[in-house]
C-alpha cells in the first residue's frame, strides 16, 4: 500500500494521515497494491477542479477521485474551517479524510440508511487513533 501528503497550503497541522489510511485500508480489506494521494489545498484549486471536474462553481471542502488502484483525495482546509466554524480543524481534517477513503472503497450515502452506516464506518475508525481533539464532533 502506498500513501503520500501533498501539501499547498500551510493550514495543515501535524496529523495521523498514514495510521488512519492503514486503519481504513486493512479494514476494508482494500488491496494491497492501492495507492492514495492526498492533496490539501487552496480554495482557488479546489473551485478550478470542482469546476473541471463536477460542473459546479465555486469551491467544496473535499473531492476524491477514484482509479483503478486506489485513488486522489483533495482536502481544502480553509474552506473546512469556513464551513464548521467552531469546530477544531484536525477533527474536521480526519473525518473528512476517512470519510472520503470510504468513498474511494465504493462506499456512497444517497439514501439515509447508507449515510448512517458510512458515518458509523468513520466514526468506527476515527474511534482507533484515540485523539483527544475527536470528542469535539458532534453527534451523528
Amino acid at each position: 500500500m502506498e500513501f503520500r501528503v501533498v501539501r499547498e497550503t500551510r493550514v495543515v497541522p501535524v496529523m495521523p494521515w498514514r495510521t488512519l489510511f492503514i486503519h481504513v485500508s486493512r479494514g476494508e480489506r482494500a488491496p494491497a497494491t492501492t495507492s492514495i494521494a492526498l492533496v490539501l489545498t487552496t480554495p482557488g484549486r479546489i473551485a478550478t477542479w470542482n469546476q473541471h471536474y463536477h460542473h459546479k462553481h465555486g469551491p467544496t471542502d473535499v473531492l476524491a477521485f477514484p482509479s483503478s488502484t486506489g485513488g486522489d483525495i483533495v482536502i481544502c482546509p480553509a474552506i473546512l474551517k469556513q464551513r464548521h466554524p467552531g469546530m477544531p480543524l484536525p477533527a474536521l481534517l480526519a473525518h473528512r479524510f476517512v470519510h472520503a477513503l470510504l468513498h474511494l472503497n465504493g462506499y456512497r450515502h444517497a439514501t439515509d440508511a447508507a449515510a448512517r452506516r458510512m458515518e458509523a464506518r468513520t466514526r468506527h475508525y476515527l474511534a482507533l487513533v484515540h485523539r483527544p481533539w475527536l470528542r469535539s464532533l458532534p453527534e451523528a
